[in-house]
């Protein structure tokens, strides 16, 4: 693990000419330009495979009129997937990021909307199963983050509209950007879930100091 850890530094070092430990702002978009794709990919296909109940969840959000509300879940399917091949390739990533953004600024309004009302309806964000809540705005507002850091990253560097990761070889692929992006990911959803974990945890010692 170490050893592997390891390698990765030493080829994004070579890779950039950084030292270790140092990343400039660029390096750190490519990251969160494929991540924020993948994350966008992984929503469509979700919400694609479970299209039936997301008709019925964006009814349950109360905030679109009934006859807008399947042409608007096909919309939503068909800017997540397009949005997600933009990151990822690179292409129009600019006009994507700004898209994409106000497209999370959307969830976070209409997400806030039932939690002051005290809907605890499903946020379909990933699929079925998860009741809207804070993590559920927490989410979409990293997400909007990672936006702005993408614009930021291509503007700064007037690469133009379009900005593919600089990904040279499979070997680089295999051993940088895709450990990268998983330990991203993976970070990002520990963040998220760790009041959570927290508050589990909390419980769980009171029960067990109520037991004895």
């Amino acid at each position: 693990m170490i050893g592997s850890l390891g390698g990765v530094s030493i080829l994004a070092c070579s890779r950039w000419n950084l030292s270790p430990y140092k990343f400039r702002v660029a390096e750190v978009g490519y990251i969160v330009q494929i991540t924020v794709g993948i994350v966008l990919a992984a929503g469509a296909v979700s919400k694609l495979v479970s299209r039936k109940s997301l008709v019925e969840t964006i009814d349950d959000y109360q905030i679109l009129r009934a006859s807008l509300i399947k042409p608007f879940a096909v919309g939503l399917v068909v800017i997540e997937a397009l949005l997600a091949v933009c990151h990822i390739t690179g292409l129009l990533v600019v006009a994507a990021a700004g898209v994409g953004a106000v497209l999370f600024v959307a969830f976070i309004v209409a997400i806030g909307m039932n939690l002051r009302r005290g809907s605890l309806i499903d946020c379909h964000c990933f699929g079925e199963g998860e009741a809207v809540s804070v993590v559920s705005i927490a989410r979409p507002a990293i997400l909007c983050v990672g936006e702005m850091l993408i614009m930021y990253k291509v503007v700064s560097s007037r690469a133009g509209w379009s900005d593919p990761p600089p990904i040279s070889n499979v070997r680089e692929l295999l051993v940088f950007w895709i450990p990268a992006v998983v330990c991203l990911v993976l970070v990002s959803n520990w963040a998220l879930w760790t009041p959570h974990l927290l508050e589990l945890v909390r419980s769980n010692r009171e029960l067990l100091s109520g037991g004895q």
